[in-house]
């Protein structure tokens, strides 16, 4: 064997190595993408629990949804925590809206948002100080969804679960 067969040989194994290696990172690459996606879906369920024990330890802000003439507090509460689920909402769009949420997760957190705005304050809130603050984009792709829903009564069925004694139908 001469000096230019082993350099042949040499230059087909290396392209072989580059070949697997190639190969091998784009596996990595994808695992790292599964990674991601996840990590983002579990910090958006650990948002929305965090939103949901905050309105266990302030009840008053779920009262504020239900309430025809809630207190200035309860209002001071329920605004701050509507700018929260927002800009929580908003994080998600972004997210969304850079390929790192599939369009199916996106849809089932952003219908949210239809339900936070069921009420006339609430939606009196969004067409007012809701909007400000936030991505004019993700503005209008949520005033696109609240233009397809109407009032949702969610909070009205809240409450009423709330006012029927346990084993009444």
């Amino acid at each position: 064997m001469t000096v230019a067969d082993l350099g042949s040989l040499g230059s087909f194994l290396a392209a072989i190595a580059v070949f697997i290696t190639l190969i091998y990172l784009a596996r990595q690459v994808k695992q790292g993408n599964i990674l991601s996606r996840f990590q983002v879906r579990q910090n958006m369920l650990e948002q929305d629990l965090e939103s949901l024990r905050t309105q266990i330890s302030n009840l008053d802000i779920s009262l504020a949804f239900m309430k025809e003439n809630p207190s200035e507090k309860e209002l001071l509460k329920l605004h701050l925590f509507l700018t929260i689920m927002m800009r929580q909402r908003e994080w998600e769009w972004f997210q969304y809206k850079d390929g790192v949420i599939g369009e199916d997760v996106y849809r089932t957190y952003h219908e949210l948002i239809a339900i936070m705005f069921g009420t006339p304050k609430t939606r009196e809130w969004w067409n007012t100080v809701g909007r400000m603050g936030v991505d004019p984009e993700f503005v209008k792709t949520v005033d696109a969804l609240l233009s397809t829903r109407e009032l949702t009564g969610y909070w009205d069925g809240v409450k009423d679960f709330i006012s029927t004694p346990a084993g009444d139908p």
